[in-house]
């Protein structure tokens, strides 16, 4: 029972709000009038997850198109999150032999009667005036480096310099908001090739020519998102899991990088 009530918790937050980029631990279910509705919402919802059906994703594709670009496991991020987590934690086979004579949703709407109160008070303050609307872009900087596809490490040197904006509150638990759109901006300054005659590299992770320079990927991607190199996605499928940077420019910021390694010490683990 704890599993199935633990799955049907979080199907029905994410029937309240689907276009959300993360979502905050309920520590009571909150209290709304419409929450009979949610619950056969929610219900529709498992069905549809453990069916494994994708036609909610088109919805929230549709949806969330301002996000397209970060690939459908942010624009569906609460559907992925209710089915790993019905992965991790799988349902009795009878519950869902009952899901399977339930009705599948198709597409979610955002439940306005009961969509703030499953937002944090914290979440809410940062509003500031904005339309409630905005609260679908918060998230932490895991989503965001989810979204861009880099190790976590590397969103504080992007907050420190100014490229990803961020907002938090004082006070006791001090806790960093970022907004998910910033890393659609991030992807879209890097999709063009680069334009030059000179010679071109593919470089990743482990790439020959990084370990030649002794300098880290990390340092890398925070040297073309900061503009200190150009640097192009190679496949907006794995977004900055590989660039195509110039080898002239790359050698010289290495050097140049070699005389700050104090600066980027942090990445260097």
């Amino acid at each position: 029972m704890r599993l199935i009530a633990r799955s049907l918790t979080t199907a029905i937050v994410v029937t309240a709000r689907p276009f959300d980029s993360m979502y905050q631990s309920l520590q009571k279910m909150p209290e709304v009038d419409n929450l009979s509705l949610l619950i056969r919402s929610a219900f529709g919802l498992l069905a549809s997850a453990v069916l494994g059906s994708k036609t909610i994703d088109d919805s929230l594709l549709d949806s969330r198109a301002d996000l397209k670009v970060l690939g459908s496991e942010t624009c569906c991020y609460g559907v992925q999150l209710l089915r790993d987590q019905i992965k991790r934690f799988p349902l009795h086979e009878r519950f869902i032999k009952a899901l399977e004579s339930y009705p599948e949703l198709s597409s979610l709407q955002e439940n306005e009667l009961a969509a703030t109160a499953f937002v944090g008070k914290k979440r809410l303050s940062l509003l500031a005036g904005r339309p409630h609307s905005e609260l679908r872009y918060q998230c932490t900087s895991h989503e965001v480096a989810s979204a861009l596809n880099v190790d976590k490490r590397l969103i504080s040197p992007l907050i420190k310099r100014g490229i990803l904006p961020a907002e938090s509150l004082a006070g006791p638990g001090k806790f960093i908001w970022l907004d998910i759109r910033s890393a659609v901006s991030i992807i879209r300054a890097h999709l063009n090739p680069i334009v030059t005659h000179d010679n071109i590299v593919t470089v990743s992770r482990h790439s020959k020519i990084l370990m030649d320079l002794n300098r880290k990927f990390a340092e890398l991607i925070l040297a073309v998102v900061s503009g200190e190199i150009r640097g192009q996605i190679t496949d907006l499928r794995t977004r900055f899991k590989q660039l195509n940077v110039v080898e002239a420019e790359l050698i010289a910021w290495a050097k140049k990088s070699e005389k700050n390694y104090h600066a980027t010490a942090l990445l260097r683990q």
